[in-house]
């Protein structure tokens, strides 16, 4: 399960790379302006683009919002649950955390009856790194992939003009 999650993941961090250069070239900006309006670096975003790097969340993000992008996290179109969360990614921010782990995390591994300590060997991850996120540390957007994925979420990309990030 666990190999298919994480190829399953690679594809969508392919896909969201792809995206990000399709964007760039629509809006007439050379790489180097991406990385100017961005503030990512050139071997960076580079990186990424000839497969030779994997994203880290924070700095994807930068990389999007200088196009008009955010991530946004919302259940998969096959997953039925009671109580569907959609989260605007924020990962520097750690009430983003907050809200991921209390409002989307742990209520749906409740609703599967899977005990929050079973995530991560299920993710194939440790369990410092699903720990880390809370207190702010830096993600593999791919790592992220892999447990939304066992939890019957995902990741889209969205136009930011029609995004709204609100607290409750």
């Amino acid at each position: 399960m666990s190999e298919a999650i994480s190829s399953w993941a690679d594809s969508r961090v392919e896909e969201m790379i792809r995206i990000l250069d399709i964007r760039r070239k629509a809006r007439g900006l050379s790489f180097r302006q991406l990385v100017d309006a961005s503030g990512v670096a050139f071997e960076t975003l580079h990186g990424w683009r000839v497969g030779e790097r994997s994203p880290w969340l924070g700095t994807l993000e930068a990389a999007l919002r200088a196009l008009g992008l955010r991530l946004m996290i919302e259940p998969d179109v096959e997953t039925e649950t009671k109580d569907p969360v959609t989260l605007v990614i924020a990962s520097q921010d750690n009430q983003f955390w907050r809200d991921f782990k209390y409002q989307l995390l742990l209520p749906r591994l409740a609703e599967m009856g899977v005990p929050a300590y079973k995530l991560a060997p299920l993710a194939g991850l440790s369990p410092a790194t699903i720990y880390n996120w809370e207190r702010g540390d830096r993600a593999k957007i791919a790592t992220l992939l892999k447990v939304l994925r066992l939890i019957g979420y995902t990741v889209t990309l969205v136009d930011e003009s029609k995004v709204s990030v609100s607290r409750q």
